[in-house]
């Protein structure tokens, strides 16, 4: 597609962990990569994805565009040092419109989890995406979630 807007491209498909080291040293102008927070909250990609390489406090392990933004790693940190949830969600979600702003990566695809079944049974979304089929039971009065 990048050929069409007159962006000379060479695709290099390869497994994830050939990518991996090529990536971590900058040796690609661009690469699609994708990325999942198991937990919901905003904290482990941002301190992972886009908080400023240090690998000695464990911050942008995998912020492969070395991206910084020092405003943004502020929040992170004290978000990070925060226990109360809503003021913990809300100074995540100030560090994500602080990156955003600078369009340090461009998100392509948003997964959206999908499970279908019976009405007589129910299942119970996971953040995650995981699919336990174990969990599945018949439906009751309280299930409201489908």
């Amino acid at each position: 597609m990048w050929e069409r807007i007159g962006v000379h491209t060479t695709v290099q498909p390869m497994p994830y962990v050939a990518m991996l080291g090529p990536a971590s040293h900058q040796e690609y102008s661009a690469f699609l990569y994708g990325y999942g927070s198991p937990s919901g909250e905003a904290s482990k990609p941002l301190r992972s994805l886009l908080a400023t390489y240090d690998p000695k406090n464990g911050f942008g392990t995998t912020n492969r565009s070395r991206y910084s933004n020092p405003r943004m790693d502020a929040l992170v940190v004290q978000g990070l040092a925060t226990a109360d949830d809503a003021a913990r969600e809300r100074l995540f979600q100030e560090a994500t419109r602080v990156a955003m702003a600078d369009y340090p990566m461009v998100q392509l695809h948003h997964q959206m989890d999908v499970w279908a079944m019976r009405a007589d049974l129910f299942y119970p979304v996971r953040i995650d995406g995981f699919t336990l089929a174990y969990k599945v039971r018949p439906a009751g009065p309280a299930d409201t979630e489908k």
